[in-house]
């Protein structure tokens, strides 16, 4: 033990014997006794003052004042989390744990009532400074000055003035000095980050990033690094999984370039709107048939290689992939072959993650199952014309034991010794381990409700289950939408209703129209009703065109569009919708272990890794009851077991009715979220939805409209079940051959329709 540390566990001694000692004593005391181990009586005395105030500043002892005598006293003993299998002891008996700097540690994963990373949130861009000398010293430095803050934290992480750092103060270090670095150095990159951006713009690396490695900052510093080396900005196509992501990276970009000429031209696409522009760009014609459509389309032309398709090859200067590891099936196909039809001279960054490729089921329109190793960033690992690069440090998870969790999830979930099944039972086992909170309830005070906080269930039905449950107990949420389902700002359809291409809308047509809204809409003035449409029209004039308006609603950018629905609370969805997304604070709902044969068992581990990894604080977990469906070849979705009840969520297979009753019944559903069903007024008649009071709002197209053939299985008419109307959203009008006319709005739908056989239990319509 160093003299610091005996003469620490004197003074608990002291105080554990005699329960309090005023200062002035202590420090003779403990002053003597360091002259027994040999200081030099000059500097004992400084000493022994110096180890008291970084004990009472640790918490390790108390403090107060009797009689304006200052005064020391023993505290009871409080466990602060370490990492995932040790815990920081204060107070209580001296002999408590093992020496950890001035203070002791257990190695147990007893319970606890905080972490370290908890005091990490004390520190200020004003500790930058000593941080970064520490780590360059690789040691606690005393020369230079250490805020009251930065000594707890050091305290608390084993440190001890003037000597080594621990290895968990080291890592936490490296941290903050990422996330304190001043306004000069706010883009700064890790090693790792720095190799990928700083390669040739000719160069084709496929990146391997996990949670939190700053995948997001990388590809944006990565093409902002590309246009200072000289590649066009407009020859730059960036391709990611969702829409947010290609908005967050074009936005970072442009915001990087302001001073460049051209710097917003950055191509922006998901990998479904890549399709449809190269498809575009090279036909006469539109394509139509859906998504899957345009992708195998895109990848035939590809093949083709005509004239006008190697003119347009010929503008990309740089390919960036986002999130390879979750292209698969014939998006795989598109993106090798697109890959292969560029010139050599263009370079390609992919970015991806084994441990992360959870849309194996999801790989294209027959939903055959592809493994991991068949995805795009898999394909490019195998091959030794790309370099290879990793990024290495996980910058999310401030929490100790986080971070210890990613990286030891990591090493198991690529443990081939293990069998798959342990490998997904070890993950659970880590899981509950790395969580702050276990055994939680929906509505459990415990859990933070706010607005940047996440919950997530392993399926979309799960989701809406637990969306329903909230609901009905009135605690504010918001709920993730799946698929292609985006939601418009709904304002802009119940606006412009009744008017058609060709036509113009006027403040005072706003105006009008607001009076006659029930229920008129929350917070909204005439004035700010018409400034939303003139930002969506792009135009400053007092008229605002009704075909410009059309094009933008069509076009669904992210200004005026949003993934979920609700106004307030934490975001709650699926596993899979969560990708991307962090938060201080997760609560995920743990699935029972899968009792099904088929049970792809590597696949469920990532889908929890991919989970869990999304906090950066603090894990929450609660239990749900696991809700399964089947997916038709059409992209149905079937609960299991309840009779063939077809699960909604959006508004596929719906399009407008025409005139303004229908909007304004949407409307005012948006707000009373009432039970739906679809009827048919005679074998011959279309589908419609029809609200409880019987008012249709919407018309059925395929393929919800053989799916509800074959629920009706002869009747005209379904039950009124779980279905009901949560939101609505803004949607063009077009007529049979395709063209916009106008805008109006359908409702967004969640829960299940059921089939006739089940009318005896929910109920007639």
């Amino acid at each position: 033990m160093t003299l610091r540390q005996k003469l620490a566990d004197f003074l608990r001694q002291e105080l554990f014997t005699l329960g309090s000692l005023s200062r002035s004593t202590a420090v003779a005391v403990l002053s003597t006794k360091a002259q027994i181990l040999e200081a030099e009586e000059n500097s004992a005395r400084v000493l022994a003052a110096e180890v008291i105030d970084e004990l009472v500043l640790a918490g390790d002892i108390g403090s107060w004042t009797s009689f304006g005598e200052p005064m020391l006293l023993q505290l009871e003993r409080r466990m602060i989390a370490l990492d995932m299998n040790s815990v920081l002891v204060l107070g209580g008996a001296p002999g408590d744990g093992q020496p950890f700097g001035l203070l002791r540690q257990f190695t147990t994963q007893a319970g606890f009532e905080c972490e370290a990373a908890d005091f990490l949130g004390m520190l200020s861009e004003g500790d930058t400074l000593p941080i970064d000398l520490m780590l360059e010293q690789k040691a606690w430095v005393t020369s230079v000055e250490a805020s009251p803050e930065l000594r707890k934290v050091l305290l608390h992480l084993g440190g001890e003035p003037g000597h080594e750092l621990t290895d968990i103060a080291n890592e936490h270090l490296k941290y903050l000095s990422n996330v304190l670095a001043p306004v000069s150095r706010g883009n700064a990159l890790d090693p790792s980050q720095m190799k990928v951006v700083s390669q040739p713009p000719r160069a084709r690396l496929v990146v391997t990033a996990g949670p939190g490695s700053g995948k997001t900052h990388t590809a944006s510093a990565r093409v902002i690094e590309l246009v200072k080396a000289g590649v066009s900005p407009a020859s730059i196509h960036l391709i990611t999984f969702t829409r947010v992501a290609a908005q967050e990276i074009s936005d970072r970009v442009s915001t990087a370039l302001a001073d460049q000429v051209y710097g917003a031209g950055i191509q922006c696409f998901t990998l479904d709107a890549f399709a449809w522009h190269l498809i575009e760009a090279v036909e006469d014609h539109s394509s139509s048939g859906g998504y899957d459509h345009s992708i195998c389309r895109a990848h035939d032309l590809l093949n083709d290689r005509d004239a006008r398709m190697a003119d347009w090859l010929g503008r990309i200067g740089h390919l960036v992939i986002d999130e390879a590891q979750d292209v698969v099936g014939i998006r795989q196909k598109l993106c090798a072959k697109l890959i292969d039809a560029v010139p050599d001279t263009v370079g390609v960054t992919v970015f991806g993650d084994w441990a992360q490729a959870i849309y194996g089921a999801w790989s294209d329109g027959d939903k055959k199952k592809v493994p991991s190793s068949n995805t795009l960033h898999a394909h490019f690992l195998a091959s030794d014309d790309w370099q290879k690069l990793e990024l290495n440090f996980n910058h999310r998870a401030e929490s100790p034991i986080l971070k210890a969790f990613t990286a030891k999830a990591r090493e198991t979930l690529g443990d081939v010794r293990m069998s798959a099944k342990d490998r997904y039972l070890s993950m659970r086992e880590m899981i509950e381990n790395a969580a702050s909170t276990r055994g939680a309830d929906l509505m459990d005070s415990r859990i933070p409700w706010n607005f940047e906080n996440l919950i997530l269930a392993r399926s979309r039905m799960s989701a809406e289950g637990a969306s329903a449950r909230l609901s009905r107990r009135g605690r504010p949420h918001r709920l993730k939408l799946s698929g292609h389902t985006n939601v418009i700002e709904p304002l802009i359809g119940v606006l412009c209703i009744g008017k058609t291409t060709g036509e113009t809308i006027t403040p005072n047509d706003v105006e009008q129209r607001l009076s006659t809204l029930s229920p008129p809409p929350f917070g909204w003035t005439a004035v700010e009703a018409f400034t939303l449409l003139r930002r969506v029209a792009g135009t400053g004039k007092a008229n605002l065109k009704i075909s410009n308006i059309i094009a933008e609603v069509d076009r669904s950018p992210i200004h005026i569009s949003q993934d979920y629905i609700g106004q307030s609370g934490p975001l709650l969805g699926s596993i899979h919708g969560a990708k991307g997304k962090e938060s201080e604070d997760v609560f995920l709902l743990m699935p029972p272990i899968p009792d099904h044969v088929d049970t792809d068992w590597d696949e469920e581990a990532r889908v929890l890794f991919v989970a869990a990894s999304r906090a950066s604080r603090r894990l929450h977990l609660g239990r749900i009851r696991y809700v399964s469906g089947s997916v038709r070849p059409d992209g149905s979705r079937w609960i299991s077991g309840q009779d063939g009840g077809l699960a909604l969520s959006g508004n596929d297979g719906l399009i407008p009715l025409l005139g303004r009753e229908a909007a304004d019944a949407i409307w005012a559903a948006t707000f009373d979220q009432p039970l739906c069903t679809f009827r048919k007024e005679n074998p011959k008649a279309e589908w419609q939805l029809v609200l409880q009071n019987g008012t249709a709002v919407a018309s059925v197209i395929s393929p919800l409209l053989e799916n509800l053939d074959y629920l009706a299985n002869g009747a005209l008419s379904l039950p009124l079940g779980s279905l009901r109307v949560s939101g609505s959203t803004s949607v063009t009008i077009e007529r049979k051959d395709g063209k916009k006319i106008g805008v109006s709005l359908l409702p967004i739908l969640q829960g299940t329709v059921r089939n006739a056989t089940n009318a005896n239990e929910m109920g007639a319509a």
